[in-house]
């Protein structure tokens, strides 16, 4: 829940829509963000500790992603930040499955069970959906391996990995339809590794 937004030094047209946009909040959002021109008035309402180092203050960021001053420092997006397809298997130097296809009913769910061979302990995948599923991976005894997350991938492939299985063992993966009127494409590989 968001206790307070400050804008730090934002450019001039933020402040012109802004007058503009007091006209239409409420008291309670107009209390919630508050536009700064400098830093030592950020000070004054937030104590040193939780303000960052590039404000003047004596926050630093420790948990990964991010840089160390916790806050999007602008830069220019070159090609490796862009995210490439099919990336686990290439690590894992696995030659991905020709993908499957299934078309879900509106409301229903499909579920895919793999069997691990003897030696193997990794479980990888990937898949795209034309419409937004609610996915997950679960055991015989249905203890959840992976959350159950609602997702969209139309462009770009979900992929995972769970390492460290039992070998010989079933796993399922479920896809869930949520929509109440549209059936839903999937188009999925699934393999194990040693």
């Amino acid at each position: 829940m968001v206790q307070k937004i400050y804008l730090v030094n934002p450019p001039k047209i933020i402040s012109m829509l802004w007058k503009l946009a007091k006209l239409f909040l409420t008291k309670e959002n107009l209390k919630l963000i508050e536009i700064i021109g400098n830093y030592e008035d950020l000070q004054k309402d937030l104590p040193a500790w939780f303000i960052p180092r590039e404000y003047a203050g004596e926050f630093v960021n420790c948990i990964p992603p991010g840089d160390e001053s916790g806050v999007s420092i602008r830069r220019k997006i070159v090609p490796k930040d862009h995210i490439t397809p099919y990336q686990i298997y290439r690590r894992k130097g696995i030659n991905r499955p020709e993908p499957r296809r299934k078309d879900i009913p509106a409301g229903t769910l499909f579920v895919e069970s793999v069997v691990l061979p003897g030696n193997h302990t990794k479980l990888l995948w990937d898949f795209t959906c034309s419409t937004g599923v609610e996915f997950t991976i679960y055991d015989r005894k249905r203890k959840l391996l992976y959350p159950q997350l609602h997702l969209f991938t139309s462009s770009l492939p979900e992929e995972g990995i769970l390492e460290n299985l039992s070998p010989a063992s079933e796993y399922f993966l479920e896809f869930r339809n949520l929509s109440g009127y549209f059936s839903c494409s999937v188009d999925y590989s699934i393999c194990s590794a040693p």
